[in-house]
């Protein structure tokens, strides 16, 4: 560890504590910790998104930052960090991701059909085929490595709020993770859709 004194740090890990703040969620493939709520004392409102297939992980990592001394006060997006990570020992495939707008990923996707479950429930139901309007319901609506996609808020609003964040881990596969934010402002929905590209589509 850069920071740890002499290098090491001890991490007290187990499957009874590991999320004794309630910060993490896990879905099956994907996986990540949010701020629970927008805290007026806190620096930073943050989240750290992770989305499997096969030997591949795929990272995104939002910031807000609370501004109270500045021209427009209230919490801006300070930072956003894109990783592919990939297992050198993994026997799986990697698919190929190529690089693609916001535009062209999402009308891709149009009327795929897909799956739904919010955590903690584990048992994923139906869902209504994607909407690249309901998944880009804000302007700052971006691409990056990996296939990742995300359409956050560039200024928190004083109210309710939601964030979308999703990655096209194969060329028939895209996964959405939402996060709802009610209107105190406190985490009331974490939800996974998996969509696929229908046999039926030409």
């Amino acid at each position: 560890m850069l920071f740890a004194p002499e290098g090491r740090r001890t991490l007290p890990l187990s499957r009874a504590g590991y999320n004794s703040g309630g910060n993490c969620w896990q879905f099956s493939g994907a996986g990540g910790q949010s701020s629970r709520c927008v805290d007026p004392t806190a620096e930073r409102f943050g989240h750290e998104v992770n989305l499997f297939t096969g030997g591949a992980r795929s990272m995104l990592v939002l910031l807000w930052g609370s501004h109270p001394k500045a021209e427009r006060k209230g919490w801006s997006l300070d930072a956003i960090g894109a990783v592919g990570f990939r297992c050198a020992h993994s026997d799986k495939p990697d698919p190929e991701r190529r690089q693609q707008t916001p535009e062209e990923l999402l009308r891709d996707l149009e009327a795929w059909p897909g799956e739904r479950e919010v955590y903690p429930q584990e048992q994923p139901t139906p869902c209504e085929p994607f909407s690249a309007e309901q998944f880009a319901i804000h302007p700052l609506t971006a691409t990056f490595v990996d296939g990742l996609i995300c359409s956050v808020p560039e200024w928190l609003p004083q109210g309710a709020f939601r964030i979308h964040i999703g990655c096209r881990t194969s060329a028939d596969a895209f996964q959405q993770i939402s996060l709802v934010f009610d209107s105190q402002q406190e985490l009331e929905l974490c939800e996974r859709r998996l969509y696929w590209r229908s046999q039926i589509q030409t």
